[in-house]
């Protein structure tokens, strides 16, 4: 879970640029810049043309250096996360996805790759 919200957060403001100013940065140059995290891993997928790739990396850079990690942006994270869990203890879809990765489950609690229970959450 570590590697998720810090690959969520990366996208929040750096001390350089504000959530806002990486935004509007990236509208400009027609760019996209994804991070993801799971399993102890993140990732980061940029989408831009061969004309703003260098300024675009440069902004992914930064994101990657210099993240802000605002505690006000974890806090409504989180708070997203726990009504989340909430709504899903009454999905079936849900409820059958996390009973199948039980099922599957080759990891000890507390490994990085164990996959939490819904009591977990």
């Amino acid at each position: 879970r570590i590697a998720s919200y810090t690959a969520r957060m990366l996208n929040k403001g750096t001390t350089n640029n504000s959530r806002q100013e990486i935004e509007d940065k990236l509208s400009a140059l027609k760019s996209s810049i994804r991070f993801s995290g799971s399993n102890g891993r993140i990732s980061a997928n940029i989408s831009t043309t061969e004309e703003h790739l260098m300024e675009t990396v440069a902004l992914m850079t930064d994101m990657l250096k210099n993240p802000a990690f605002n505690e006000a942006e974890l806090e409504k994270l989180k708070t997203a996360d726990l009504a989340n869990i909430e709504r899903n203890k009454t999905e079936p879809q849900f409820l059958a996805s996390k009973k199948l990765s039980s099922l599957n489950q080759h990891y000890e609690k507390g490994h990085p790759l164990y996959a939490p229970s819904i009591e977990d959450d």
